[in-house]
């Protein structure tokens, strides 16, 4: 196995330390504007930001890299990345941040298609699953890692940014030295909104409302821990229980929904993650222990529901449809996500820092809602008759299309998905 994935070493490295460099930002911008006690509102448009910025990326990054080529393209996004961490070093008005904040977005979200076009052209039918859950780990390992690299620095000084731009110009070094050709990169379509809540209404919910939970977390989660008084240690390993959380269960969660109609696995797991939100935000517990351990199961039972999402979308698609779904249920989650930090910012100015969570809950809720309300229309697909549940990683933008053991093939061999746009 290690000399069928020694091709792919340099490209998961690069991998894992833009997933390092991205999560250390996360937390140090946070708990930075909370210290300087910047606005919520004002906090959560720069999560926004990035997320905003993400969108984008994903949508328009391919074109850079069509025009000139896969090892060029990752160097200047690289690059910029790392010019827009410094730039937060020499203005630190919040304004600048959050424009700094959608280029940095933009350039993760084409850095990550990049690393996964390039994996799929080096796999093959036998290795693509090996290299897709590789991928994920080495992805999920560095985003765990980076809150944990704030306890290198103050989050009031200069050091914390300067590291996250030198490792960001790290991850450009295994790309620029690898001796592996530039690959070709097939023309991608994808589900419209419409046509992929025509094929399934649940999953268009679910990856939204992940999107919109998700993505505050990320970008809130500092602030709240820096309100509540949790030290800095405190708040990199609450954000880093949520990523721990989510990849323990990714995987039984998945085998339970493989027997299991999903929509019930999903109603389960969405109404878990709304009882913890609503005992944090109720009980107003500023117990570190007791924010830890919350922080871990909520993180457990929440980032599953997009992946399900995709599963479940799935179980209703055409086999040769199965990438164009998933890329076209990412721009949903993208587009949740874009607007989730700006929208829970307002809540937590209102309710404290723990209307975070008062947030979440009622957006888990809704969802929760919808589920029942859909199960009661639409009997479920057969146990004998749905796909296998693969792991996504929505933070890797771009997880579960074009690595996606059950419809790469297709996208390797650069065949293009017909696909309802409207």
């Amino acid at each position: 196995m290690i000399q069928q994935l020694r091709p792919t070493i340099a490209l998961l490295s690069a991998v894992a330390l833009l997933g390092l460099a991205n999560s250390l930002l996360f937390v140090l911008l946070g708990v930075r504007m909370a210290i300087d006690e910047v606005s919520s509102e004002m906090t959560g448009i720069v999560g926004s930001a990035y997320f905003v910025g993400m969108l984008l990326g994903s949508l328009y990054g391919a074109r850079v890299i069509r025009r000139v080529g896969h090892i060029r393209a990752f160097t200047v996004f690289a690059a910029v990345s790392a010019i827009a961490v410094l730039i937060k070093v020499l203005f630190t008005v919040v304004w600048v941040w959050a424009f700094m904040r959608v280029a940095a977005g933009f350039c993760s979200a084409a850095m990550f298609i990049i690393a996964e076009s390039w994996l799929q052209a080096q796999a093959t039918n036998e290795t693509r699953g090996r290299t897709y859950a590789m991928y994920a780990l080495f992805g999920t390992l560095g985003a765990g890692a980076g809150p944990l690299l704030i306890n290198l620095g103050d989050p009031t000084g200069n050091e914390l940014f300067v590291i996250a731009a030198l490792i960001l110009m790290l991850c450009l070094l295994p790309v620029a030295l690898t001796r592996v050709s530039n690959p070709s990169m097939a023309e991608e379509k994808r589900f419209g909104i419409r046509a992929l809540f025509a094929l399934s209404p649940v999953a268009v919910v679910g990856a939204f409302s992940a999107g919109l939970v998700t993505s505050a977390m990320s970008a809130l989660g500092p602030t709240y821990g820096e309100r509540i008084g949790l030290s800095t240690a405190y708040i990199a390993f609450f954000l880093m229980g949520m990523r721990l959380g989510s990849f323990v269960m990714q995987y039984p969660v998945g085998a339970l929904s493989d027997h299991f109609d999903r929509r019930r696995v999903m109603i389960s797991l969405a109404s878990c993650a709304a009882t913890i939100s609503f005992v944090l935000f109720f009980t107003g517990t500023v117990n570190p222990i007791a924010v830890l351990v919350l922080g871990f199961l909520f993180g457990g039972v929440n980032q599953p529901l997009y992946g399900l999402s995709v599963a479940h979308a799935n179980d209703f698609a055409e086999e040769d449809s199965f990438v164009s779904v998933s890329a076209g249920l990412l721009l949903g989650y993208g587009l949740g996500a874009s607007v989730g930090p700006s929208l829970a910012a307002p809540v937590m100015g209102w309710a404290g820092p723990a209307g975070l969570f008062l947030y979440a809950g009622v957006i888990l809720v809704i969802t929760v809602a919808f589920i029942i309300y859909r199960s009661t229309r639409r009997a479920p697909v057969g146990t004998d008759e749905q796909g296998h549940y693969i792991t996504v990683h929505p933070s890797l933008m771009g997880s579960g299309v074009r690595l996606d053991p059950r419809g790469a093939e297709r996208f390797a061999s650069g065949k293009r998905e017909d696909a309802n746009l409207g």
